[in-house]
């Protein structure tokens, strides 16, 4: 959405979520990239809700002590906003310039945005041209829960370089580290995006899902161009917040239950908060599903990704693909990123790295920029 980018510098993919912060330091490594640094800092519950900071000065510590025990080499960071305050819109106009686009888009996003566009801050991104219209992705954010989160990285003593959405990191994250489907729009505005759409029905059609605490991202890609994106109020919080009440434990504790283990109690009362928890997942994501058959009916999707904590749940992959009727992976980033090496360098197991993807998408920003 947002680049304020000056001179050559490392840039920290910082993705500020529900529970958790997580942050990432990548840098080239000949034709791909290696890890250099990693870390993740627990969030005290109700502090980040909905993708609004409800309580800055715990955000702020939390920021605080999470560069301070990991080292990056960069106070610069590419953070990203996301939940029901970000809306996501693919329009058609007709055919016009990119200058003339950025003098128009407030008039049209005025037809499209729920909110007053006084109270927004919009950005928009080229995703094809034809003869007669072109394709533009059009996203919005309301200013005050923008502006929290540029307050609380400052406050923290950092300096955000980059603002994205949550949906766009994910996107590049996917295409770099594991699938790659084309463009995307890594490259934002871009003049030369996709001259003429590739004939119905060759082009793959992949569909991404990220769970994060309060807020599953689903993006549905035509090649490389998004069909489909819309942000769900869903996540694992309240799954984990239920097992911490049944069971009398602090939240933090709950969440480590997730992947399996604790005592025979523990684990019937895990399995039936999943279950309830599943059941809402197959049907969320069969929502977007269907919205996106209604208006593309003859190019199906072919493989669904799932990242985030859900993808930590032991064999979540297997169950959605049979419920789904449709093939699920969990995104690995370290399917092609290299681990680190060096002093002060510590590898990231595979069992949590598909929870750094929007992390990981922010910091390939800041190397674009």
């Amino acid at each position: 959405m947002l680049t304020f980018f000056s001179g050559n510098k490392t840039t920290i993919g910082l993705d500020i979520g529900t529970t958790a912060i997580r942050a990432v330091e990548i840098r080239p490594a000949g034709k791909g990239w290696r890890l250099h640094r990693w870390g993740t800092q627990p969030l005290p519950p109700e502090s980040m809700a909905d993708g609004k900071v409800k309580n800055s000065e715990q955000v702020v510590s939390a920021l605080q002590a999470l560069f301070e025990k990991t080292g990056f080499s960069s106070k610069q960071v590419a953070i990203s906003v996301g939940g029901p305050s970000v809306i996501i819109k693919n329009i058609q106009l007709p055919f016009m310039t990119e200058m003339e686009l950025e003098d128009q888009i407030s008039l049209e996003a005025e037809e499209h945005i729920p909110f007053g566009i006084d109270d927004v801050h919009l950005d928009f991104h080229i995703l094809n041209r034809e003869e007669e219209q072109i394709n533009v992705l059009l996203t919005a954010c309301k200013t005050e829960v923008l502006d929290d989160h540029l307050k609380v990285v400052a406050e923290a003593g950092l300096t955000a370089s980059i603002c994205d959405l949550d949906l766009c990191a994910l996107i590049n994250a996917q295409e770099t580290f594991v699938s790659s489907f084309g463009g995307g729009v890594k490259k934002k505005r871009r003049k030369k995006a996709g001259k003429e759409s590739e004939p119905e029905g060759e082009e793959p059609v992949i569909c991404l899902v990220n769970s994060g605490g309060s807020c599953l991202n689903v993006a549905i890609l035509i090649g490389s161009v998004p069909a489909f994106t819309r942000d769900y109020i869903f996540g694992t919080r309240q799954m984990i917040k239920q097992i911490s009440q049944e069971l009398e434990i602090p939240f933090d504790q709950a969440e480590l239950l997730l992947p399996g283990g604790g005592s025979p109690e523990q684990a019937a009362v895990v399995q039936e908060s999943l279950t309830s928890f599943e059941s809402q997942l197959v049907s969320t994501i069969g929502q977007a599903l269907d919205f996106y058959r209604t208006a593309h009916s003859k190019q199906p999707v072919t493989q669904l990704y799932l990242s985030g904590p859900c993808g930590q749940i032991p064999d979540l992959d297997k169950r959605l693909t049979a419920s789904l009727s449709l093939p699920v992976t969990i995104s690995d980033p370290l399917t092609t990123l290299k681990q680190g090496k060096g002093k002060g360098c510590r590898p990231m197991p595979h069992g949590i790295s598909t929870r750094f993807m929007v992390a990981l998408g922010l910091a390939l920003r800041g190397r674009e920029a």
